[in-house]
């Protein structure tokens, strides 16, 4: 018989993770890479993608009828980009 680990409602995990099995969890960990080095590096590619979409829309937009306006629609995908890459965690 499989032997379950029992939470103690003093962990920091949530409701979820208390009333599930702990292979349960570890599997979730492994397949989903949860708390792996991996996720940072992740979360900063995105950001730069973020940053680099936002770069493509300023440069298309300079050759645009109208360019201030597309200047300004692409600073904000940047400006969004950099907080999230560098901004609180």
């Amino acid at each position: 018989m499989m032997r379950l680990r029992q939470w103690s409602y003093s962990t920091a995990f949530g409701t979820k993770e208390r009333f599930t099995p702990f292979w349960v969890v570890q599997a979730h960990r492994s397949l989903f890479l949860v708390d792996r080095p991996m996720d940072k590096a992740l979360a900063y590619a995105i950001s730069a993608l973020i940053v680099g979409f936002g770069v493509w829309i300023f440069v298309a937009g300079l050759g645009s009828s109208s360019p201030a306006l597309w200047t300004i629609v692409g600073l904000v995908p940047i400006a969004i980009g950099l907080i999230s890459a560098f901004g609180p965690s």
